[in-house]
């Protein structure tokens, strides 16, 4: 008897989880790798915590210095490096952190509308060179198509075909973001075709940018959403503030700053009227 009520207790426990999410996201998302020894992957923040949230709920990811995500085995951990298939290293030893969730059991193709809602603190620091990504969308074995990333203090969105990029468009500064909830809806029609594929791209009811041309490679295994603080190139801000690029795991972080942004609405639908339906219902 006492093993059924655990497991009822663990079916409920799950159920919950699922239904907060709901309030933030309408996609399956789960940790892109598993945290390290330090931090937690992202946290789900409610009302009552006096931290910022839209309705009753927010995701928060904190993104600690040299942290290593991993994937629970051995295949995969951010303080490893990243090799090509030609065996030479393109991401040096511990050159990436991330706080991040992703969709990738949970793939699309087409026409589709986005939207995410993203809340800077005041004391958010920028560390370009070092990309940090806050919301991508990936083609399945390919690379990202799509990467909205703070590009030397600016929101901008990177738009990439098999990784390799095509063109950034700059959507708002950073300061303007500080201190407050900045709203994002993106219009995006993903082909091969140049005559075809697009981007439109709205921050807080403005329209900011468009692309029109091809916009991904065509895998058939679909795209998926990320969404977090995604760090690469570490070394590069390593070198600007002096720090030893080839760090140890135990090397003290330092001038390395600990990045914290929060997100809600993370939502994608087939139209208009029932995007800006899910954004109202979450409030």
């Amino acid at each position: 008897m006492k093993k059924i009520y655990f497991i009822l207790f663990l079916i409920l426990l799950n159920f919950n989880f699922a239904y907060a999410d709901k309030d933030i996201t309408n996609l399956k998302m789960k940790p892109s790798v598993n945290k390290g020894k330090i931090g937690k992957a992202y946290e789900i923040i409610e009302t009552e915590s006096g931290e910022p949230v839209i309705g009753q709920r927010a995701y928060k990811f904190l993104a600690i210095p040299f942290d290593c995500g991993h994937d629970g085995g051995s295949k995969h951990t951010d303080c490893g490096e990243h090799k090509k298939k030609n065996k030479k290293s393109y991401l040096a030893k511990g050159d990436r952190v991330r706080s991040e969730l992703s969709s990738g059991d949970n793939t699309f193709r087409g026409e589709h509308w986005f939207s995410f809602s993203i809340y800077i603190p005041k004391d958010y620091q920028s560390i370009y060179p070092t990309i940090t990504s806050f919301y991508q969308i990936y083609e399945k074995n390919k690379g990202p198509v799509l990467k909205i990333e703070d590009h030397y203090g600016i929101m901008t969105a990177s738009i990439m075909i098999k990784g390799k990029l095509i063109t950034k468009k700059k959507l708002l500064k950073i300061d303007e973001m500080r201190g407050k909830w900045t709203h994002v809806i993106m219009h995006n029609k993903f082909s091969k075709k140049w005559d075809e594929g697009f981007y439109k791209f709205w921050i807080n009811s403005d329209l900011k940018a468009g692309y029109k041309g091809e916009t991904y490679a065509g895998s058939s295994k679909g795209l998926y959403v990320k969404a977090g603080i995604y760090q690469t190139y570490i070394s590069r801000y390593l070198k600007v503030i002096g720090m030893d690029p080839n760090w140890k795991k135990n090397q003290p972080a330092g001038k390395f700053p600990t990045q914290i942004i929060y997100m809600d609405n993370i939502f994608k639908a087939m139209s208009e009227e029932t995007l800006i339906k899910l954004i109202n219902d979450a409030k």
